[in-house]
């Protein structure tokens, strides 16, 4: 293993264990009422959401390092992506968010053919996809988009991310459109919205598992609310893991639909649930050896 290699492999062992202890500093900073969780039932349901929350994770660390040999033309091996995919993916909780995304650069030192540019474009695709197919749900389930989004974020700022990820999408059409074709963009799209449905679902599951009664409508109008609120989270780098930002977003937009105790109840809980299901996958993706290992 060359000096490099050594620095980045010891590098991101650090990394990792820092996020884990930013993770556990936070966890301890919620307040939270444990008298709700008495029944095993409801205990079992919330570790079943948090499994699926970090399986989803999982799975689609496969569609980053699908998208990663589209780009580059490279074969590259699925269990070292995912290894650093998830191992990265704690990063989030560390002071600057874009760390998870500066982590992922492991795979060029490991892989040949694959360059920053690439990771870096990959991460871009991957961000701008998962906005468009959250936008695209909030849609579908009938919620006035232009009204929420006026309600969270100026509007400029919204045309702004708009355009930029226009241009994105057509910058990558145009110079990878031997390895990039529409069919590319559109599974793209389907594995984000897919993505997308299963955490904001995993919201709605918890809403319900703590007490609050919902209608099918209801519960289609929280998805859709839920997948807004992420969307604003993750577009504030400055805050570890979105924390704070999309909890806001949630209560502006759904206090008036959810009772306020159980809602901040919710929102307690599914964020834990959420940083569960990220070291699951994180364990998950340690148990398979890469060739090369990290």
């Amino acid at each position: 293993m060359t000096r490099k290699k050594l620095i980045i492999k010891w590098g991101s062992r650090l990394l990792t264990l820092a996020a884990v202890g930013f993770i556990a500093f936070r966890l301890f900073q919620y307040e939270f009422d444990f008298s709700m969780l008495q029944s095993p039932f409801i205990v079992a349901g919330l570790l079943l959401v948090a499994i699926v929350i970090g399986l989803g994770v999982y799975f689609f660390s496969f569609n980053f390092h699908w998208l990663i040999q589209k780009l580059s033309g490279a074969v590259i091996d699925r269990r070292l992506a995912t290894k650093i995919y998830c191992a990265t993916n704690m990063y989030k909780y560390l002071p600057i968010n874009i760390m998870q995304y500066i982590g992922r650069n492991q795979i060029v030192a490991e892989t040949k053919g694959v360059a920053h540019a690439h990771v870096a474009l990959a991460t871009l695709l991957e961000n701008v996809f998962r906005s468009l197919a959250a936008v695209l749900l909030v849609a579908l389930l009938g919620i006035n988009l232009i009204n929420y989004i006026q309600m969270t974020v100026p509007p400029w700022a919204a045309w702004a991310v708009s355009a930029a990820a226009v241009g994105i999408i057509i910058a990558v059409m145009v110079f990878f459109r031997q390895r990039v074709t529409v069919v590319t963009m559109a599974i793209l799209l389907g594995n984000s919205a897919l993505r997308t449905l299963v955490i904001s679902i995993s919201f709605v599951l918890t809403l319900l598992l703590l007490g609050e009664g919902l209608t099918l409508e209801l519960a289609m109008r929280i998805t859709g609310m839920y997948a807004l609120a992420w969307l604003i989270g993750t577009f504030v780098p400055i805050v570890p893991g979105g924390i704070g930002v999309r909890e806001g977003a949630i209560l502006l937009l759904m206090g008036d639909l959810v009772a306020e105790p159980i809602l901040a109840a919710a929102i307690i809980v599914h964020r834990v649930l959420y940083t569960i299901g990220d070291i699951f996958a994180w364990l998950i993706s340690m148990r398979y050896k890469p060739n090369n290992p990290v």
